[in-house]
């Protein structure tokens, strides 16, 4: 698999001062206790990251289960995924992160029949991480769709998880749901 990083951008967690020469004397210097703060602002100690890829999965193939015992053909992809990958850690030390990917020209081409498909490969994750335990969950999504024929093969997995501040497995609950016409 070939990760090509598209781009990486840090949200300001450095501590940036600005040093006012000038202030009235007038000015307050407690903050409104109704303010508002945004992800972004760095005098509120929020710190982030984020990194996006392309991720190659040419010559990769894949065949997708029913119900009923059949399945998809194995299908060549081609094309591939972009993938982010991003964390915020919040003042009182929590770090959240988020996967998501989505297909970028991903298609494929049926071994048996030599049928084109088009491809549905979609992530999305959240997790967060503090002293008193982790929680989480995910969603992946597969899909092929036969170009001439119209069938459809579908795969839905799901997955929500939390953790104690020992990291014993509390919740684990997950889900698959196939579809196929």
């Amino acid at each position: 698999m070939r990760f090509i990083p598209l781009r990486r951008h840090l949200v300001g967690s450095a501590a940036v001062s600005i040093v006012l020469l000038a202030a009235c004397d007038s000015t307050p210097t407690q903050p409104e206790t109704n303010a508002v703060v945004s992800r972004s602002d760095p005098a509120a100690n929020i710190s982030g990251d984020f990194d996006q890829y392309f991720n190659d999965l040419t010559d990769r193939s894949v065949s997708l289960g029913c119900e009923d015992g059949s399945a998809s053909e194995n299908v060549v992809l081609r094309g591939g995924i972009i993938e982010r990958f991003r964390y915020v850690q919040l003042p009182t030390g929590t770090v959240v992160t988020r996967h998501e990917s989505w297909p970028e020209g991903l298609w494929g081409i049926g071994l048996e029949t030599g049928q084109e498909y088009d491809v549905t490969f979609l992530v999305q994750a959240h997790d967060s991480y503090a002293d008193r335990g982790i929680m989480g969950h995910s969603r992946e999504v597969w899909e092929l769709r036969n170009r001439t024929t119209k069938a459809l093969y579908h795969l839905t997995y799901a997955v929500r998880y939390v953790m104690d501040e020992d990291r014993n497995l509390v919740v684990h609950r997950w889900r698959e749901r196939v579809a196929c016409r």
